[in-house]
């Protein structure tokens, strides 16, 4: 669970978590689990709280207790699926952007959930209607402004010296590569395919392209690790 370390100092007070804040952790964890389980399983409108809180084995006062409405509780998940692919992200990147292993197992975390992303285009669609929604939360969904701070640190550190843009514009190149990659490919899933991600790397940055070695020790290379929906490399056939 991405929110639980017990271990971990407590980043307020610099000491180890007591015991009611380690529940007050696994509580949230295991509530966040179960919406996105149920989130994903009937889409935003059919989901409701007492799923949320059955699936968790929680009462819905539980739930209520930590996130104000099913908005706030969506967009709690939301955060931690998206922090837990930045993290990724920092991983893959973490040899430079012209890795070719890095390039594709960053690919990978864009193949997306069909039945996870078909939930965030109908939350999306709900709050571009609502005129606070529209100004304040849309933008978070999918802007380059909620994630401009990280992808410029990331391209700062993996970009090489001889870039052709600076990172603030490569970083909304890169941006629009990732979205529209992820709408492609959940529209049209046989297209999925992290190389030509990859490749597009490649073609931006000037780096080595992936395909002068072969996508099975790519894959290898990578450890790449994805969902059990997310096929691990290229092809155009074979998805589960």
């Amino acid at each position: 669970m991405l929110l639980l370390n017990n271990d971990v100092m407590d980043a307020s007070s610099g000491q180890a978590p007591t015991t009611a804040t380690r529940h007050r952790r696994i509580t949230r964890a295991r509530v966040l689990d179960a919406a996105e389980k149920v989130f994903g399983a009937r889409g935003f409108h059919a989901a409701s709280m007492q799923a949320i809180a059955s699936e968790a084995g929680y009462t819905t006062g539980a739930l209520y207790s930590s996130f104000e409405n099913k908005d706030d509780l969506f967009l709690a998940v939301l955060e931690r699926r998206r922090t837990l692919r930045e993290n990724r992200w920092r991983e893959a990147l973490a040899d430079g952007i012209g890795s070719p292993a890095g390039a594709l197992a960053m690919g990978a975390t864009i193949v997306p959930n069909p039945h996870w992303y078909a939930t965030l285009l109908e939350f999306t669609a709900r709050a571009s209607r609502d005129e606070e929604h529209r100004n304040t939360t849309v933008p978070l969904l999918s802007g380059y402004s909620s994630r401009r701070e990280f992808l410029e640190e990331v391209l700062t550190k993996a970009s090489p010296p001889d870039a052709p843009l600076p990172v603030e514009r490569l970083g909304q190149i890169l941006w629009a590569l990732i979205l529209g990659f992820g709408e492609s490919w959940w529209a049209e899933p046989d297209l999925a395919d992290p190389t030509l991600f990859a490749d597009a790397l490649a073609v931006l940055f000037g780096t080595p392209s992936p395909q002068r070695r072969s996508t099975e020790e790519l894959a290898k290379s990578s450890g790449i690790a994805g969902e059990s929906h997310q096929r691990p490399s290229g092809g155009s056939k074979g998805r589960t």
